[in-house]
């Protein structure tokens, strides 16, 4: 609803939001982290608690602040990266219809939500890659000379013989291929993150625009394996067919990555609590990338495997009352 109220709560979480991504490019590295991670957060308040009206204006106003603060080029960057994409989000997590019987409302599903959030996590490497140049390729003059230093580093270290101009050609074409997918898979992540945040604030203060979803019962509509496997088949062409398989195939992955997360809380749940923890502490080591890797074949399996369905059911009986 368009009200003064929802305009400044807006403008205020698009403005908070526009600090933190400022402030984000400057500090300690640890402070750079912190900051990077929770950007979207007070935007994220504004756009579930007071709807897409609210996060269409603080995508504005983040937009213009940024604009002023650093170049025209950041603040176009913050529209797409984060201003848009959150009124999207507002916009979906709206829509609902009353039940037939009239007991509630059939929200848009938290699954379908996330699918559109992969979808546009993918098109946003395509859209940088197009503003650069077409091709992630035209940074090879600053990658080499990285790639260089960081693997004659690596040989001062670990010893051996040094680099050669193969090696350093090969790494450099690795980094750039890697590009368009961790671009899509990590901004997916980060969304992901404070949408959560952010749904967990606004549920607590009453302004949640929606019922809250049972998110160990996440589901993806049928089109996204489907999507997945078009995406991978389209990262063994090359030129831009392959970067837009890549970066598709970066952002469906997180997402199911997410979706095993929430199979592995539906099926450890009063069971094996220890099991999220040891995933979470994993998530978070070096190790975590391989973590991820396998929580998205979970993520996979489970519509086949209909695992939650079958841990649900043949869990322990619930316990029996005291008597009196």
């Amino acid at each position: 609803m368009l009200t003064p109220q929802t305009v400044l709560v807006g403008l205020g979480g698009g403005l908070a939001s526009a600090v933190l991504f400022y402030s984000a490019a400057r500090g300690g590295l640890f402070l750079k982290l912190i900051l990077f991670i929770l950007t979207p957060l007070p935007a994220m308040i504004a756009a579930l608690g007071w709807g897409w009206v609210a996060a269409l204006a603080g995508a504005i106003s983040g937009a213009i602040v940024m604009a002023f603060a650093a170049t025209p080029g950041f603040g176009l960057g913050y529209f797409l990266s984060l201003g848009l994409p959150l009124v999207l989000v507002a916009y979906l997590s709206d829509l609902g219809r009353a039940k037939p019987d009239g007991t509630g409302t059939d929200w848009y599903p938290a699954g379908h939500v996330l699918a559109d959030l992969a979808v546009y996590a993918g098109l946003l490497p395509i859209a940088l890659a197009a503003m650069i140049g077409g091709s992630f390729a035209v940074l090879r003059p600053d990658i080499v000379p990285f790639v260089k230093a960081l693997l004659e580093r690596m040989q001062q270290q670990l010893g051996g013989p040094p680099p050669t101009d193969a090696s350093i050609d090969g790494w450099a074409n690795l980094m750039i291929d890697a590009m368009p997918p961790t671009i899509a898979g990590y901004w997916l992540l980060l969304i992901a993150i404070n949408l959560y945040l952010a749904g967990r604030v606004t549920r607590a203060s009453g302004h949640l625009i929606r019922d809250w979803p049972d998110l160990h019962r996440l589901s993806f509509p049928l089109w996204m394996p489907l999507a997945l496997a078009v995406a991978f088949a389209l990262t063994f062409l090359d030129g831009t067919m392959r970067l837009v398989g890549s970066a598709f195939a970066g952002g469906f992955l997180i997402a199911y990555a997410l979706m095993g997360l929430a199979v592995l809380h539906a099926i450890s749940k009063g069971r094996v609590p220890w099991l999220l923890w040891f995933t979470y502490a994993m998530l978070l080591n070096p190790a975590g990338p391989y973590v991820m890797i396998m929580l998205s074949l979970l993520g996979l399996a489970d519509p086949v495997l209909r695992l939650r369905d079958r841990f649900v059911k043949s869990g322990p009986p619930p316990p029996i009352p005291p008597s009196t």
